[in-house]
């Protein structure tokens, strides 16, 4: 794609992930830290905008974190469903990050569409985009039952803490992953909305409620 985009002299949009980096970090990360990612999804991602780098300097790369919307497979619908069918819950409350609801991220996108199309002087490059603010995994389920329970009564009544140890999964998941907006807020201008807003709205929509 990114051959045939250089070809046509057409920009690209790229979405990548937080996984590119290790989660060794105490503060969120620059798009300038070195990636070091840690298992085979970011390894894919990072290889992916390394290529895309090399073969198409009309580029922009927008990584993204925690990921969530009112549509397919995520964490927040996950949990909803759990809470329907468990009264307790285990949730990882040692990995750290910035939840990010699709819609805003696709806004983003148009947003930057826009720009591109009307603008002559894009500083192309690498982005982040995600949620305003660093939550874990067990904070980030406590909200959504604190949100979801005003519209509709659920099963469970507890939501435990348990490590990253406690809860092995396949793929390697990074312990802080937090992402610093601070470049895209500067040369798009785009607007960062807290997570916990995003997340209500979300919610709502996920429950059809008015």
């Amino acid at each position: 794609l990114a051959t045939c985009c250089h070809k046509k002299k057409i920009p690209i949009i790229h979405i990548s992930t937080d996984y590119v980096f290790d989660g060794s970090n105490e503060q969120p990360y620059v798009e300038t830290d070195p990636v070091s990612p840690l298992g085979v999804y970011g390894k894919s991602k990072e290889e992916g905008e390394s290529r895309l780098r090399s073969i198409l300097n009309q580029h922009i790369i927008l990584r993204t974190s925690w990921l969530y919307g009112k549509n397919g497979n995520n964490f927040v619908k996950t949990m909803l469903r759990y809470g329907n069918e468990k009264e307790i819950l285990k949730v990882v409350s040692d990995q750290y990050g910035c939840p990010t609801c699709a819609a805003d991220l696709a806004n983003a996108v148009l947003d930057i569409s826009k720009q591109i199309s009307q603008s002559s002087k894009i500083i192309w490059g690498t982005y982040h985009y995600c949620g305003l603010g660093i939550t874990t995994w067990h904070k980030l389920s406590e909200k959504i039952f604190d949100i979801a329970s005003q519209y509709q009564n659920f099963k469970v009544l507890s939501i435990e803490e348990i490590t990253t140890a406690e809860y092995p999964t396949r793929a390697k998941r990074p312990r802080f992953s937090a992402l610093n907006c601070d470049l895209i807020k500067k040369h798009f201008g785009i607007n960062i909305k807290p997570w916990q807003e995003s997340l209500k709205k979300t919610i709502k929509r996920i429950l059809m409620v008015s």
